[in-house]
């Protein structure tokens, strides 16, 4: 099946799927920046990603020391 370009289909299945979602905008210095899009690909991950994977287990633990007291 050939391609059939940006079909308006794709478009509302997209926005569909960017409304379950949300943005964080955080501002750092360039250097901090440049700092972690280099962990990032020296992890081999995406900027985002990288600061989930480290940023949402800190959330977890958060929440289990919470149920614990």
């Amino acid at each position: 099946m050939p391609y059939e370009g940006y079909t308006e289909k794709r478009k509302a299945s997209n926005k569909r799927y960017m409304d379950k979602l949300t943005r964080i905008t955080l501002w750092l210095k360039p250097e901090e920046k440049k700092l972690i899009e280099d962990q990032a690909k020296a992890a081999k991950k995406k900027t985002s990603e990288y600061i989930k994977d480290i940023l949402l287990p800190l959330r977890v633990k958060d929440q289990e020391q919470k149920q614990d007291n």
